[in-house]
């Protein structure tokens, strides 16, 4: 089934492709939690789209379950746009890809515009709870994770509720690369010190962020 989503550039020196794949992939990955397919769509499990300066065709190759379209665009250009444009124009070359695919193998487009209209609705911003919320020791205030996943930082901040659910509180703890294959690594446990000073480990146990509630 058809899961993830990407978009590449594969014909620009290294330091641009992973610029270009880390600022679009705030949009892609939350394209993926909007995503609902209709029904199974067989073995394939990803379609990732190259952008290039000149495509090969409008068909697709499947790579081991990897289904890799083509479609034109200046990286250059992309690169340039301000972070509020890069979102957008992410979304486009992403579903311009995705049509490609869907039109090659009769793929039902609905699902795939359905999630297209969703991430617009939330305004292209990626946010979203990692784990589960933990309360300190009186009971007094609980802290979960919010991740914001942006086009040049993702951040991980404590979200702090007192003992009625109000937020009274976000404290940012770490920010790094914007793509999960880095700060996924954040991801090991949240706890409370004392009653007023929350820790993020990251699953190794071996790097650790706190911060004071008040």
């Amino acid at each position: 089934m058809i899961k993830e989503f990407d978009l590449d550039a594969p014909n620009v020196q290294k330091p641009k492709r992973l610029q270009f794949r880390n600022e679009t992939r705030c949009v892609t990955a939350l394209f993926e939690r909007c995503y609902k397919p209709s029904k199974e769509t067989g073995k394939p499990w990803k379609i990732l789209v190259e952008v290039v300066t000149k495509a090969a065709g409008s068909g697709y190759k499947d790579l081991l379950g990897v289904l890799t379209t083509q479609v034109e665009s200046d990286i250059d250009r992309f690169l340039g746009l301000d972070n509020s444009d890069k979102k957008p124009e992410t979304l486009e070359l992403l579903m311009r890809g995705i049509g490609q695919v869907a039109s090659a193998l009769s793929l039902d487009m609905m699902p795939f515009e359905t999630a297209a209209a969703e991430v617009e609705k939330r305004g292209f911003i990626n946010e979203w709870i990692w784990g589960s919320e933990v309360a300190n020791s009186s009971k007094t205030m609980s802290a979960e994770i919010l991740v914001n996943h942006d086009v040049e930082a993702a951040t991980l901040s404590a979200r702090i509720r007192n003992g009625s659910g109000k937020v009274v509180n976000v404290l940012p703890l770490v920010s790094d690369q914007p793509n999960e294959f880095i700060f996924d690594e954040y991801f090991g446990s949240l706890s409370w010190l004392d009653d007023n000073t929350i820790e993020l480990a990251s699953r190794n146990g071996k790097k650790r962020y706190a911060a004071k509630v008040i």
